[in-house]
């Protein structure tokens, strides 16, 4: 991926939002096209739930590689083991109601309809930052 790769994000909450975006898609949309880079356009509302391929991903692109990579104290970890010490690290705490009335504290699913998908978003960004910075994990270039 070059340097010069086109990235953004619009929150639409009012029309002139939705104007703003349509000129960028205007400003861009034809030239990547003919360079054979067409724009890739997701449209989903702001708390939709994190979708299936953002789940994939995360564990395919990101916890992948740094189980792969990674070394502490001379052992490698398994996927699900970065999985838990990332959702440790960054998913926020949530209370739960037992039947009982006691109440636990658990960190937040990203099973599905437990995490939205900006929170999705944030939590692979966060990680493979983290992972490249702490620990020097190379990610592979993902295939379209």
């Amino acid at each position: 991926m070059s340097d010069d790769s086109i990235n953004a994000e619009f929150v639409l909450t009012v029309p002139a939002e939705a104007k703003e975006m349509w000129s960028f898609l205007m400003l861009h949309a034809g030239r990547c096209a003919k360079e054979g880079n067409p724009l890739h356009v997701l449209i989903q509302q702001e708390q939709a739930d994190a979708y299936a391929y953002q789940r994939n991903a995360y564990f395919g692109y990101i916890l992948r590689p740094i189980a792969e990579q990674v070394r502490v104290n001379g052992m490698l970890h398994s996927v699900q083991s970065w999985h838990h010490y990332y959702a440790e690290k960054f998913l926020p705490l949530t209370e739960i109601a037992l039947p009982n009335g006691q109440i636990i504290t658990r960190r937040q699913s990203i099973a599905k309809g437990h995490i939205s998908a900006k929170a999705m978003a944030k939590l692979s960004l966060e990680t493979s930052a983290d992972a490249a910075t702490e620990f020097g994990v190379v990610f592979p270039e993902r295939q379209q």
